[in-house]
C-alpha cells in the first residue's frame, strides 16, 4: 500500500495527536474515527427496536460539584483530558463569571485559562484577536452552555451571563 502525505491544521494535529492511545499511529487515530462515525451512521438508521444500544441506561457519574444531578455529564468532552479537571474548568469559568456577573470569550481566555488550561497551549491574544482553541470549543462553551445559571450571548452579543444561583 503507498503513502500519501497530508497537511493538516495545528488545532487539527493537536486533537489528533491528543486522541492517541499508547503506541497510536495518526493513521490508527483517524481509522479509528472513520470507524466509530460509521457505528453511528449506521446505528442513527436502525429502527429503534433493532438498535443494539440501550437508549438512557447509565447513571450520570457523580461529581463533587453537583453530584447525580451533575448538568455535565452528558456532555461529550475530549477523551484525552481527565474528566474532573474538565469540570473542574469549567465550574472555574462559571466562578468568574459569577464574580464579573458578564465576560466574553476572551475574558475566559485570558483570565481563567492560565490556571486551568488543561494541558492546551496558552494564547497571548493581541488586542482585538479571537482565540480558536478546543479549550474553548470543545470544553468550556459546551460546559457553560449546559450550566442552569449561565445565559449565553445572544445574537449579536458576545457575553455570557451569570444568572443566579442554581442547585449545585
Amino acid at each position: 500500500m503507498g503513502r500519501t502525505s497530508i497537511q493538516v491544521s495545528d488545532e487539527l494535529a493537536d486533537e489528533l495527536h491528543g486522541r492517541k492511545e499508547r503506541g497510536d499511529s495518526y493513521e490508527d487515530v483517524i481509522w479509528r474515527l472513520i470507524s466509530r462515525a460509521d457505528e453511528e451512521a449506521t446505528a442513527d438508521t436502525l429502527p429503534e427496536e433493532e438498535s443494539t444500544e440501550p437508549v438512557n441506561s447509565a447513571r450520570p457519574e457523580p461529581s463533587e460539584r453537583g453530584g447525580f444531578n451533575d448538568p455535565l455529564a452528558s456532555i461529550d468532552f475530549p477523551n484525552s483530558k481527565d474528566r474532573d479537571e474538565v469540570r473542574e474548568t469549567i465550574y472555574a469559568a462559571r466562578d468568574y463569571l459569577r464574580e464579573h456577573g458578564k465576560a466574553s470569550m476572551r475574558d475566559f481566555v485570558i483570565d481563567v485559562m492560565p490556571e486551568h488550561s488543561l494541558g492546551y497551549d496558552v494564547p497571548d491574544l493581541a488586542p482585538g484577536e479571537r482565540y480558536r482553541g478546543s479549550w474553548w470549543r470543545k470544553i468550556v462553551k459546551p460546559g457553560l452552555e449546559a450550566l442552569p445559571d449561565v445565559k449565553k450571548p445572544g445574537q449579536g452579543e458576545s457575553e455570557w451571563k451569570y444568572t443566579g444561583d442554581a442547585d449545585e
